[in-house]
């Protein structure tokens, strides 16, 4: 899912030496993230203001850039088919552990059986 750009994030990146320990303690206060909405209130902690039009700009770019460089997670066969939940696969893990299976003995564990079966019937190319 693609991340919306943030009012501080925006700021950062035209003022980087607002950041870090020598950094103002901006605070943004925001409903809709639009600095140009009456809902928007930028405390600049002592740092100069950056006005509004510049900050919705850097904002409009850095949400095309963010847009434009997203590429979705291709889930196909190759990539997901045939593992069980994360959740299933900790617990084959703990009993493997709590079984005492180490070193080459982690080989005969149901985790790695199960992993490698599913490697196997999907090999990556």
């Amino acid at each position: 899912m693609k991340r919306t750009i943030k009012i501080l994030e925006t700021i950062y990146s035209l003022k980087p030496e607002y950041t870090g320990s020598n950094g103002f303690p901006i605070i943004v206060y925001t409903e809709d993230n639009d600095p140009d909405s009456s809902g928007t209130t930028i405390d600049w902690g002592g740092a100069s203001p950056i006005s509004n039009s510049d900050i919705k700009a850097e904002q409009t770019r850095l949400q095309n850039l963010e847009n434009n460089c997203y590429h979705s997670r291709r889930v196909g066969t190759a990539t997901t088919s045939g593992y069980i939940p994360i959740s299933d696969q900790l617990d084959q893990l703990y009993r493997d552990v709590n079984a005492g299976k180490f070193g080459n003995d982690a080989k005969t564990g149901e985790w790695f059986v199960g992993i490698s079966s599913v490697k196997t019937k999907f090999p990556k190319s």
